[in-house]
């Protein structure tokens, strides 16, 4: 083998980067239903931007997701159970912020994607909230039935059919 290829083998490979607002359907059905509930307020990507400054998300590498998303699943069924709700929202934050072990760069990705299950699979609205109100500020209309209203856009948007 010649060192060009041997070199391939051993650099780890460049993480693609992640656009939450179009590689979430979780935000992309946010966006969208936020954006028809409060047509007036700034869009929920000024307010990303505005709190995130210039951080690059990335992927997250394709084997440490498959191997930790099982654990974090776990994990947070356990914490659901007992009512851990905190336990659950540090390890979101801690995903994004890029201090949950070998995730130095971050893992949105991660983090939405569990949002996402816990959005859809659990009634933990307030971690839901709470995760949201961490990952992009306080923002008017984050209370009562905005989950609810938010749960109707995605059902409709997964179970419309498409051409």
């Amino acid at each position: 083998m010649n060192t060009q290829n041997s070199k391939l083998l051993t650099t780890p490979k460049e993480r693609f980067p992640f656009k939450p607002f179009q590689d979430s359907f979780l935000l992309e059905i946010l966006t969208m239903y936020y954006s028809k509930q409060y047509p007036e307020e700034q869009n929920l990507v000024s307010h990303f931007e505005s709190k995130w400054q210039n951080k690059q998300f990335t992927f997250s590498p394709n084997q440490w997701k498959q191997i930790h998303m099982v654990t974090f699943a776990n994990n947070i069924r356990d914490w659901i159970h007992t009512g851990s709700d905190q336990k659950i929202l540090d390890l979101l934050e801690n995903l994004v912020s890029g201090k949950e072990p070998a995730t130095a760069e971050g893992s949105l990705d991660v983090a939405l994607e569990l949002v996402e299950w816990i959005f859809t699979g659990f009634e933990k609205d307030n971690v839901v909230l709470e995760f949201l109100q961490f990952f992009l500020g306080k923002l008017p209309g984050f209370e009562g039935d905005f989950l609810n209203g938010l749960r109707k856009a995605y059902e409709s948007e997964v179970n419309e059919p498409k051409p």
